[in-house]
């Protein structure tokens, strides 16, 4: 039996075409739901507010998308934008931008402008009030650290928040609130350091009394002896 033999740009246009013709498998997503559920399955039907699941059994279950984390509906509907859908990324970037999720909604801001840069200015406003929000809720959620007493935590916070927005209008109330949750740390170790000293020297002055309880217990039995 001979081989065929084809030049190799023919070869490439073979393989290629061969690729094309292959079955592929159906990508299976992970659904979270605010409940706390999760679910895992193959997203068959998407609408403005629902989405059906179809389970690895074949069992199909429909969802709210009201039910699900933000992130969540978040990442399907990015699986299923066009690079070029200018506003379909524009109206995705809004609803991170209210549901508080961030990092996903300047990407997709980006997005728009890069699938319509005539939309550049107006791109740049929601990047700068998802900015100012998220810079708010970093210092709020460090403030509440402060406040409840987790000193290293809330410091890590203020220190996030200072090194990815340094020219926010809160930086000068995260430095201040920075070094107040310093101090306290500082004064929290120093108290524990202090405790634990003192129980150091508890232990040792009963450890001295035991060994000279000892000692005397041996000398008057010493003295019985003589």
């Amino acid at each position: 039996i001979s081989k065929l033999h084809l030049p190799r740009p023919h070869a490439i246009a073979l393989g290629l075409f061969a690729i094309c013709l292959a079955p592929t498998a159906s990508a299976t997503e992970i659904v979270e739901f605010r409940s706390g559920s999760v679910f895992e399955g193959e997203v068959t039907d998407l609408t403005a507010e629902s989405l059906t699941l179809t389970l690895s059994d074949g069992a199909t279950m429909t969802f709210a998308l009201r039910d699900l984390t933000p992130f969540s509906v978040y990442r399907i509907r990015a699986h299923r934008l066009a690079k070029n859908d200018a506003q379909g990324h524009w109206d995705l970037a809004t609803y991170c931008l209210e549901q508080k999720i961030y990092g996903p909604a300047r990407n997709e801001f980006l997005a728009a402008a890069a699938a319509d840069p005539k939309r550049q200015a107006e791109v740049d406003a929601k990047l700068a009030e998802g900015a100012a929000a998220e810079a708010q809720m970093m210092f709020d959620g460090a403030k509440a650290l402060l406040d409840a007493g987790e000193y290293g935590n809330a410091l890590k916070g203020f220190q996030m928040l200072l090194a990815k927005y340094p020219k926010s209008p809160l930086v000068a109330a995260a430095q201040k609130a920075s070094a107040d949750a310093t101090a306290a740390l500082k004064a929290e170790n120093d108290k524990k350091a202090q405790a634990l000293e003192l129980v150091g020297q508890k232990a040792y002055a009963a450890q001295q009394a035991q060994g000279e309880a000892g000692l005397k217990a041996k000398f008057d039995a010493a003295l019985k002896d003589i």
